[in-house]
């Protein structure tokens, strides 16, 4: 996962990646000192805007 839509790249590409728009972060704190610099791809393991995607996709995988 990235903090640049990826589809975009080519039509190929496109079909093979879906882009998820997350904030990584919660609360006021993390808004105002991570969401918007580096810090933020820190947060990507802790936000459920990643890891149920993440999960989800495991679980298919798995049959």
């Amino acid at each position: 996962m990235l903090g640049w839509p990826l589809q975009p790249l080519s039509e190929a590409y496109g079909k093979l990646v879906k882009d998820v728009e997350i904030n990584a972060g919660q609360g006021l704190f993390d808004l105002v000192a991570k969401s918007w610099n580096p810090w933020s791809h820190t947060t990507y393991w802790t936000d459920n805007g990643v890891l149920d995607p993440v999960a989800n996709t495991l679980r298919k995988l798995a049959g």
